[in-house]
């Protein structure tokens, strides 16, 4: 299978050309910051970064340096109901991301609001995703909120967060359970998730650790995030900064799995670049779209396991990069035999029916024939099969990464493909080191059904260069004038199947694709009927 393992959040695709268009609109609801480190101040900055349009809520005006915060007063009622009031009527959001609440009537008020969201009959778009950063207590160890409103968010807020990223000391406030411990931690986040929260990203960065490991707990599943601990003391605003940036990614369109990836580099980006101010912590800095791959994190989903552990993974033997240039994916052995006598180096079988009677003598005949042709044939899926007959490669999804036995992979002698849908699956087959990785999906296809959204060009060009040198295929939607722009992004490979199965004369489009992308190839394409 190729379908990603992630949660899909219904929003608009990730743009090509996001400044020829109107913006998502983000609600940063928080406190303002005199020192412009934190708060509104950082929210803005960030919603820059990643060309959403930033609306404000204001909670309360703090009066606060690089040593401290020093003065705190509150908005009061009408000022906040009125800034909710007016952008609901006519800019309303895709995200909106909470702060600073520092009144229970901000609670129930925010709270009333989100559940009119809800309400199909009050005319209202469909409800924003929910980001609460509950800053209880400031970095500095200043309170921010009391008790009373504490408790106003677990009982009335919590239940229509979408997500929730606490601290280890906000959790602990939150929960009323001590958090220095993983056992406690998650007695904790069980707690929360208890209350009606969805998702719980409790931020490792007070830890004492090597790594600052970040943990998401999910309704269906949970994994880490690790990163090498940076020596900086300038960190003011990585709370807000990281639920900022985690409501920008989702509101352009990315699945949560993947805005949690983006955010978390923008954070170690934003720390590597910070700089002091004043005479105490430093404001972390807002850099622009997270592009080096040191910034991204290492995804575990053992918990209690750091990423030095899995220094020394898999890793699987490489390909002929040159022939990865053109790589149909074909359903049957008779597509197969006839690209391999047209001139294709580099072929998947991909056989759709695991049930099929004939599934085991296609493998059997696939792998005879990459022989024969002297061509690198994978095997889609059944890694078993492929191991039987000594098969070239195999190529997984993501879900079959969680099945299949890679160690016995790797020691037959198999090369191993994987697909990706994004930031963080991608991530995850970087840490295998396969022999290719294949992203997708660039356009939108016909072929399959797919819950993630395209790609385009701007984000393959990006896992290009997070692939750091290793294989990579663009695969989804690429027809044959679109080869050239995909080619542009230095992608190594281009998989193909509707471009050249449903093609009128496959024979012609092959030869033109071959010359195209695998100029050493003989071309001969050979004129048989259309199978």
């Amino acid at each position: 299978m190729d379908s990603p393992n992630n949660q899909a959040i219904c929003m608009a695709h990730p743009s090509e050309a996001q400044t020829q268009h109107t913006p998502p609109v983000i609600w940063s609801v928080a406190g303002s910051d005199s020192s412009g480190g934190a708060g509104i101040q950082a929210d803005i900055k960030t919603a820059h970064d990643f060309a959403v349009h930033g609306a404000t809520i204001i909670t309360a005006i703090t009066a606060q340096n690089s040593l401290g915060v020093s003065h705190l007063d509150v908005v009061s009622e009408q000022s906040f109901t009125q800034q909710l009031a007016s952008l609901t009527e006519d800019i309303p959001p895709k995200v909106i991301k909470v702060g600073l609440l520092a009144s229970v009537a901000q609670v129930n008020t925010l709270a009333t609001l989100i559940l009119k969201f809800w309400d199909t009959g009050s005319g209202l778009q469909p409800r924003p995703f929910v980001v609460l950063d509950p800053v209880q207590v400031a970095s500095t160890g200043d309170v921010m909120a009391g008790k009373e409103v504490t408790e106003a968010i677990k009982n009335t807020l919590l239940p229509l967060v979408d997500l929730l990223t606490p601290n280890l000391v906000e959790l602990a406030v939150l929960s009323g359970i001590a958090c220095e411990d993983l056992s406690g931690q998650k007695l904790a986040v069980d707690f929360l998730i208890n209350k009606g929260c969805k998702g719980i990203l409790v931020k490792g960065g007070h830890g004492n650790s090597q790594y600052a490991i970040d943990k998401y707990y999910g309704p269906e599943r949970s994994f880490s995030m690790g990163s090498l601990r940076q020596n900086s003391l300038h960190t003011h605003g990585t709370g807000c900064t990281l639920a900022s940036a985690i409501s920008a990614a989702i509101a352009k369109g990315y699945l949560l799995d993947d805005a949690l990836v983006i955010a978390k580099a923008y954070i170690n980006q934003g720390i590597r670049l910070s700089y002091p101010l004043g005479q105490g912590t430093g404001p972390v800095a807002h850099g622009g779209w997270p592009e080096q791959a040191a910034d991204f994190p290492y995804i575990t989903t053992t918990e209690d396991l750091t990423p030095k552990e899995h220094e020394e993974q898999l890793g699987f033997l490489p390909c002929n990069k040159q022939w990865l240039g053109l790589y149909p994916v074909v359903p049957n052995v008779k597509w197969l035999t006839l690209l391999l006598q047209a001139g294709v180096k580099t072929i998947q079988l991909r056989v759709k029916d695991p049930a099929a009677k004939d599934l085991e003598s296609q493998v059997y005949e696939a792998v005879a024939l990459g022989r024969a042709y002297q061509a690198q044939v994978f095997i889609n899926d059944y890694w078993q099969l492929a191991i039987k007959y000594q098969a070239y490669g195999v190529h997984l999804g993501q879900e079959d990464l969680l099945l299949a036995d890679l160690p016995s992979i790797k020691a037959a002698g198999l090369r191993l493909g994987i697909s990706t849908h994004g930031y963080h699956e991608l991530l995850i087959a970087k840490q295998l080191k396969p022999t290719y990785i294949a992203l997708g999906h660039i356009f939108p296809t016909q072929t399959k059904q797919m819950p993630s959204n395209p790609q385009g060009l701007n984000n393959l060009k990006r896992h290009v260069n997070l692939c750091e040198g290793a294989a990579t295929v663009a695969i989804g939607g690429i027809s044959e004038q679109r080869v050239k722009a995909v080619q542009q992004t230095s992608v190594d490979g281009i998989a193909m199947v509707s471009a050249i199965l449903q093609a009128p004369n496959w024979q012609a489009v092959t030869k033109k694709l071959l010359k195209q992308l695998l100029p050493t190839a003989t071309n001969n394409v050979i004129e048989v009927a259309q199978p």
